[in-house]
C-alpha cells in the first residue's frame, strides 16, 4: 500500500487501544505529542490518546517508507482529532533533521476515539473528520424518560453524523452543503460517521480493521 493508492479515496482504519504496551507506544511519539498527552488529567483518557497517536503513526507508515517514530505529524490545536503528515512540499515547516516523505501534498488524518475503540481516516484531501459514539450501557431505570430502545440507534446516528459534519465544516452548525457525510460500518457497538468537504469528490471509502 502506497501514498498513490489514496488518490481520490478515503481509507478508514478500525482498532483498539491496548494491543501494544504504553511504553512501546510512547517511543513512537514526538516530544510535542508526549507533552500534549501529559496535559490530559485523566489517566485512562491519557493512555487511550497515547495509543491513538501511536497507532496513527503505525498506519501512516504503511503508506510511506518511513518508520512510525520518524514521521512528522502536525496535530490540530484544539484536540487530537486531526493531523497532517507533511511532505517535501512543506519541508520548511519541518524541524531540522526531520525525515520527510516525498509527497506532492500532505496526507490528511482524522481520528475518533470512543472508550478503547478508535477510528483513523487518511486521505490526500481535506477537510476530513470522523465521529464515533456508542449507546449507553443498560443500567437502572433513569429518573427521566428516555427514548425507547428502538429509537436510540437512530438518534445516536443523527448525533454522530452532525458531530462529523461540524468538525469537517469548521462551523458551530453545518451551513448549507459544507460537508458530505458518510455512514461507516459500526465498530463494535460504536456508530461511526465520516465527513469530507462537499466540493471534494471521493472516489471510494475503504474500511480496514487492524487485528
Amino acid at each position: 500500500m502506497t501514498h498513490a493508492t489514496l488518490t481520490g479515496e478515503v481509507h478508514v482504519w478500525y482498532g483498539r487501544v491496548g494491543a501494544t504496551g504504553v511504553l512501546e507506544d510512547l517511543t513512537l511519539l514526538s516530544r510535542e505529542e508526549k507533552l500534549r498527552c501529559a496535559r490530559i488529567a485523566d489517566p485512562l483518557r491519557r493512555r487511550r490518546v497515547i495509543g491513538l497517536h501511536a497507532d496513527a503513526r503505525r498506519i501512516l507508515s504503511r503508506y510511506v517508507p518511513i518508520a512510525p517514530e520518524h514521521l512528522h505529524l502536525v496535530w490540530d490545536t484544539d484536540g487530537n482529532r486531526s493531523a497532517r503528515l507533511l511532505g517535501c512540499s512543506e519541508r520548511a515547516r519541518c524541524p531540522a533533521g526531520a525525515v520527510v516523505p516525498c509527497l506532492a501534498e500532505p496526507l490528511i488524518v482524522a481520528t475518533a476515539l470512543c472508550a478503547h475503540r478508535w477510528a483513523i481516516a487518511s486521505a490526500t484531501h481535506g477537510p476530513l473528520a470522523l465521529a464515533m459514539a456508542a449507546p449507553p450501557p443498560p443500567g437502572p431505570l433513569p429518573r427521566v424518560p428516555r427514548p425507547a430502545d428502538s429509537e436510540i440507534p437512530d438518534r445516536l446516528r443523527d448525533r454522530v453524523r452532525l458531530e462529523a459534519a461540524v468538525r469537517a465544516s469548521g462551523h458551530p452548525l453545518p451551513v448549507g452543503p459544507a460537508a458530505a457525510v458518510y455512514d461507516l460500518p459500526s465498530h463494535g457497538t460504536a456508530l461511526t460517521a465520516l465527513a469530507c468537504a462537499h466540493d471534494t469528490p471521493v472516489a471510494a471509502v475503504r474500511c480496514h480493521e487492524v487485528p
